[in-house]
């Protein structure tokens, strides 16, 4: 049995210390054991002396014969000895003592105790004396260890942390193990089980086992069967733990079983198969390329995305320097390989490596150039890698992770360059660059921008734009500085825009800007970038062509004027004058007619003729001037108009004027309408084959609007100029309306008819009344 049954210790000894001063026929015998911790003290355990045994007590050594024996290891005698044992008043009386001692050892050849005689008179030696002494002394010993053992077995025994059972076995009628009785179990068990041992010991485990864990009784069945020592690991329901679990026979019909609790350890371990789960997936499936490397700069481990861009398999890079396993762009020409080369000395990536083992440091953004594996495209690619110190038992490993950045590489080249060329062509620019912060401060400034303006650089970064190229107000008196404000809070309402600034010595020049904002990577707006040209040239070209069109218009409108007035001259003459003679030559005629004579023919002929000439003239008066206009007003004119078209039979024109729409018309501006009218039904029946037209008016606002509309074949606007004589009808009717200050849009397409609305301005008051 495992557990220390300690029957009276004392009793063993002074049991033997009786025996031999019996054997030997001494007054006294002692058994002494030595101090573990000093070893020139002794502890009397027995003493038996005068026929009865004395309290055992604690002595130093020194200076007496016990530490003779200690020191020659061997037996020792000696009469007439003094001061025998120091403190031990019983014998201080005796004379001529004699002395006979032994040592004590362990298994070990150890002196761990001493076994003596004592007498009040020289001692007889005889031969079986030394024996008799020997072989008390042997006993002595194995009884010292045996205790001593057994006081260790029961200070683990209380104090080991793993649960310790121990279990008589109880067989059945052939022999084989049935069932266990608990003999005792140790703390530690009754902490992890929750169990006393009061309610265990004396117990058989079928009884004492709950039902949810009863596969460990066929465990402890095994173990008894084969006194094997077993291990394994349970759950028990139960107890809602994990256990690891060690049976072993100690002796036969005894079974003990050693419980460790490891629930904490297993769920550890649940977790740390998660993570490690985890970060396989992560490590197998992550873009980066990852390489474990050992202080040989030899790949341990390379994931996925390395075998990938390597064209090698993961045996394959295993074992290689990490250099080579990946193709080192600079040992691409060097057949020494990686780590050997001529510029693996100032390889950042070696340095960074070999820093990690040393310095245990991380190192990031080491960029690299790797060349391609033959076969694929030769193009080498840049990574991005971070270095990483990682050790774990007795492994010390780095581990490099690297990411392909050769995309954003290429950019950075490109962008350089980019940003080389766009300095280059800022600077040479013949166009205005300004750039400006939020709030209208210069913050960037061309070099043409600095010619045009007369400034410096450094005299207009940091400065606002208003005040040193843009003036508070522009000479019209419009004002820039609310202009500026709006255009750095909404640049979008003024992507473009042309405003007056203002040179250095206050001289005024006109620039069309062209506004855009600029964004951070956050897409904060954060800066307006201006492209200007000077378009002060232009503007006065403007000035000069508007001066030039007014005078234009203004002719027009008198040649127009004096058009119209020699028109109704020539009609009021040729009415006035042609017509009184036409009109006797027909009325001569009639006369003739009414006599009988031979030349009636040729009278009816000279009368037909006579008609004929009054009706041309009339067209031709009428042409040059409506009579009905001047007399009628221009509603009724174009009435007669429609009508007189109509009656060609080629086209119905159907009218839907207002006499109202014409209050405050001016005469001219009545003519210009008119001829508008007339020269858009004329079109209508010379191109159009139109069978249907129509004449509207309206007042819209300030404005008299005037519709001729007809259902012809219509055109196109934009080749309207191809046709000559509506060219030019067109024309005139757009010069008579702008003349009036009015406008002229057409509305047409091919099948789909034409559309010419005039719009001519009313007076203020007619304005009003409409």
């Amino acid at each position: 049995m495992i557990v220390l049954q300690l029957w009276d210790v004392i009793n063993i000894f002074e049991f033997l210390a009786k025996q031999l001063a019996y054997t030997l026929m001494k007054r006294c015998a002692i058994i002494a054991t030595l101090d573990n911790d000093n070893h020139g003290v002794a502890t009397a355990m027995a003493v038996w002396l005068d026929g009865e045994y004395r309290e055992g007590f604690s002595f130093d050594t020194g200076g007496t014969l016990f530490a003779d024996v200690l020191h020659f290891r061997a037996i020792l005698r000696q009469d007439g000895a003094s001061r025998l044992l120091p403190r031990f008043a019983a014998m201080d009386g005796w004379k001529n003592a004699s002395f006979w001692g032994a040592p004590l050892f362990d298994r070990h050849g150890n002196v761990i105790g001493v076994i003596a005689v004592i007498d009040d008179k020289p001692m007889t030696e005889r031969p079986q004396t030394i024996s008799l002494l020997k072989s008390f002394a042997v006993r002595a010993s194995s009884e010292l260890v045996r205790i001593k053992t057994e006081k260790k077995y029961q200070a683990l025994f209380e104090g080991m942390s793993e649960g310790l059972v121990v279990c008589e076995i109880l067989f059945d009628d052939e022999g084989q193990p049935a069932d266990f009785h608990f003999s005792s179990i140790n703390p530690s068990f009754e902490r992890i089980s929750g169990v006393k041992s009061a309610k265990i010991i004396g117990k058989t485990a079928s009884a004492a086992i709950h039902d949810s864990d009863r596969h460990l009784i066929e465990l402890f069945k095994t173990a008894a069967m084969t006194r094997r020592p077993e291990n394994f690991e349970i759950y028990s329901k139960y107890w809602d733990k994990y256990l690891g679990v060690t049976v072993f026979s100690p002796e036969p019909g005894q079974i003990a079983g050693i419980f460790t609790d490891i629930s904490d350890r297993k769920k550890a371990e649940s977790e740390l198969e998660k993570v490690l789960a985890e970060l396989s997936a992560i490590h197998s499936s992550a873009p980066m390329a990852m390489l474990l490397v050992d202080r040989t700069f030899r790949v341990v481990k390379a994931n996925d995305a390395a075998t990938r861009f390597a064209s090698r398999s993961n045996d394959e890079m295993v074992g290689m320097m990490f250099g080579d396993a990946m193709r080192c762009a600079d040992d691409k020409n060097s057949a020494l390989g990686c780590c050997e080369g001529d510029l693996c000395g100032s390889c950042s990536m070696y340095s960074a490596v070999q820093d990690a083992f040393n310095t245990k440091r991380r190192s990031f953004d080491i960029e690299k150039w790797f060349t391609a594996a033959p076969g694929n495209p030769p193009d080498d690619r840049c990574f991005s890698s971070s270095v990483d110190f990682i050790a774990y038992g007795d492994s010390e490993n780095v581990l490099i992770c690297s990411n392909d950045v050769t995309k954003r590489k290429f950019a950075e080249f490109a962008l350089v360059e980019s940003e080389a060329r766009y300095r280059e062509l800022v600077e040479s620019a013949n166009s205005i660059i300004l750039r400006l912060d939020i709030n209208g401060e210069i913050i960037f400034i061309n070099k043409h921008a600095e010619e045009l303006f007369g400034y410096s650089k450094g005299e207009l970064i940091g400065r606002n734009v208003v005040g040193s190229i843009v003036p508070e107000t522009d000479s019209s008196g419009r004002d820039l500085n609310s202009m500026m404000v709006e255009i750095c809070s909404n640049t979008l309402d003024y992507e473009s825009n042309e405003n007056e600034n203002m040179r250095k010595d206050g001289s005024r020049i006109w620039i069309n800007w062209s506004n855009k904002q600029l964004y951070n990577e956050k897409d904060k707006r954060i800066e307006i970038l201006c492209v200007g040209t000077d378009i002060s040239a232009r503007k006065r070209a403007e000035e000069l062509l508007i001066e030039s069109e007014e005078k234009m218009k203004g002719l027009s409108r008198k040649l127009i004027t004096a058009q119209e007035e020699e028109r109704a001259r020539l009609a009021r003459e040729l009415h006035d004058i042609m017509g009184r003679h036409i009109a006797a030559l027909a009325m001569e005629s009639e006369f003739l007619l009414a006599k009988e004579s031979a030349e009636l023919e040729e009278i009816r002929k000279l009368s037909s003729l006579a008609v004929k000439a009054a009706t041309e003239l009339r067209g031709i008066c009428k042409g040059l001037r409506p009579v009905e206009l001047d007399k009628l007003g221009l509603k009724t004119a174009l009435e007669m108009l429609a009508r007189e078209v109509s009656s060609i039979g080629k086209m119905e024109v159907e009218t839907d004027v207002n006499e109202n729409d014409f209050e405050g018309l001016e005469d001219e501006t009545q003519i210009s309408l008119y001829r508008v009218a007339q020269e858009a039904l004329t079109n209508a029946l010379k191109h159009s084959g139109a069978s249907k037209a129509r004449i509207s008016s309206s007042v819209q606002g300030a404005e008299l609007v005037l519709k001729i509309s007809d259902n012809g074949s219509g055109f196109d606007p934009e080749t309207i100029f191809e046709e000559k004589d509506m060219r030019f009808g067109i024309i005139g009717m757009k010069e008579r309306i702008l003349n009036c200050g009015g406008s002229l849009n057409i509305i047409s397409g091919i099948g789909k008819g034409t559309e010419i609305i005039a719009r001519a301005p009313l007076s203020p008051r007619a304005g009003e009344k409409g």
